[in-house]
């Protein structure tokens, strides 16, 4: 019969630490929770002098934020300077293009280019294009050009 007499005492009492632990747990939420607003409050308002800083100071050239489209065009910058440093040997044609460019200069038209370096014909017109544009181009070099 002591069993059945503890057992509601046992239930009783973990009910109160229960609630107790949970008292403590929801005044330290609330105090961690006034905290957080006080910083956010600090925070916001040195913000807002920082800004205001910085407005005074900037008045002639106000700073702007950087667009994904500047960051693109300036790495298409960056890698073509660098393309260009290496000097001639990057800019210099595959093989097959170059064996093209000279057939083309040997007078065989892009149906016979086709078929020799097995190109499609749109490739070998658009080589012949190209070798005539840098033949009339003012800005190749003279080894470049041929008459």
């Amino acid at each position: 019969m002591t069993q059945f007499a503890i057992h509601p005492i046992l239930l009783l009492v973990s009910t109160l630490i229960a609630t107790v632990c949970s008292l403590a747990l929801a005044l330290q939420l609330r105090r961690v929770k006034n905290k957080l607003l006080q910083c956010r409050a600090e925070l916001a308002h040195t913000s807002i002098s920082l800004d205001s800083a910085e407005t005074h100071a900037n008045t002639i050239v106000p700073k702007k934020k950087p667009q994904p489209a500047d960051f693109t065009d300036s790495l298409h910058q960056a890698t073509l300077k660098q393309r260009l440093g290496k000097g001639p040997g990057w800019r210099q044609p595959q093989e097959k293009y170059r064996y093209a460019a000279a057939l083309a200069d040997q007078g065989m038209k892009a149906e016979g280019i086709a078929a020799v370096l097995q190109f499609p014909i749109e490739a070998a017109h658009q080589i012949i294009a190209l070798k005539r544009a840098a033949q009339t181009d003012p800005t190749t070099t003279g080894s470049d050009k041929r008459s």
